[in-house]
This record gives structure tokens, C-alpha cells and sequence, in this order.
């Protein structure tokens, strides 16, 4: 039996990274950076802007095809989640994170629909890349984020 209720930080569990999938579950050194991801970004931010939302967090390689995710996407390794804040302006997150956090890549996504937070980390090697993203029928539209918006 998988412990989907294992805390990986003060107010993430296992369960909510995973998605309580019994098709996606992270190996050792995947959930390794699942706890780095949990305590040095998204808990910070929880602990300040109250609770947020993990859309994606951990997929397998199986899954994130499943779900037509890029082969090389930081989610199969453990590195990233997709996150709303429940009680925050989503912007004013993603400026926080940009300016305030380390992070590897921080990207505020709009589908027209909903909006979301991509971040992740990488140990070692966080790019501090900032950028934000249209989803349209045509794909995904990144612009780097210059931090006038």
C-alpha cells in the first residue's frame, strides 16, 4: 500500500503531488525532489499567501504522455508543479516567486479559461527563468516575463 498521506513539508503531502494515482508513483530520487520542491518553494509560499491549489505536480513518464506532456518536462522528475493560490491574487504570486524566490523556471499560464503557476526547482541548477504563456488551439505561446507587467 502507497502512503499518499506522507508529508513532504508542513502542508504537503505525497497524495496532493502525485494526484492519488496508483499509475504515478515517483521512485526515490523523484520524491527526493518532491520534498526540495515542497520546502523551498511551494511551502513559502503557502505559509504566506495561505493555501494553494497543486493542479500537476509528479507525473510518471507514462502519465505525463498520457496527459501530452513534453517528453523532457520537469513534472517526470519531481522538479515542478502546476499551482492556483486559493486566496491570493495569482499574480501577485508569480511576482513574489520571480522576485523574491529561488526557482528554475516560473511561468504564469492562461488557457482563456483559468490561469496557473508552473515553477520548479533544480537543485544545484535553478536558471531563475520568468516567463508567461498563452495555451490557445495552436499550442503554447511563451514571452519572457520583463517584469513590467
Amino acid at each position: 500500500m502507497y502512503n499518499y498521506t506522507r508529508k513532504l513539508s508542513e502542508n504537503f503531502t505525497l497524495g496532493e503531488m502525485v494526484g492519488m494515482r496508483a499509475d504515478n508513483i515517483p521512485e526515490c530520487d523523484e520524491t527526493i525532489n518532491l520534498v526540495i520542491l515542497t520546502q523551498r518553494v511551494l511551502q513559502p509560499l503557502r505559509s504566506v499567501f495561505g493555501a494553494i491549489r497543486i493542479n500537476s505536480g509528479f507525473r510518471s513518464k507514462e502519465y505525463n504522455a498520457k496527459v501530452g506532456g513534453v517528453a523532457t518536462s520537469q513534472h517526470t522528475k519531481g522538479q515542478a508543479a502546476d499551482i492556483v493560490p486559493l486566496s491570493a491574487d495569482i499574480e501577485n504570486v508569480f511576482k513574489a516567486i520571480v522576485k523574491g524566490m529561488e526557482y528554475d523556471q516560473c511561468i504564469l499560464e492562461d488557457n482563456g479559461y483559468s490561469k496557473w503557476i508552473h515553477v520548479s526547482y533544480n537543485l544545484g541548477n535553478n536558471r531563475k527563468q520568468a516567463m508567461t504563456a498563452i495555451v490557445d488551439k495552436n499550442g503554447t505561446h511563451y514571452s519572457k516575463w520583463e517584469g513590467k507587467q
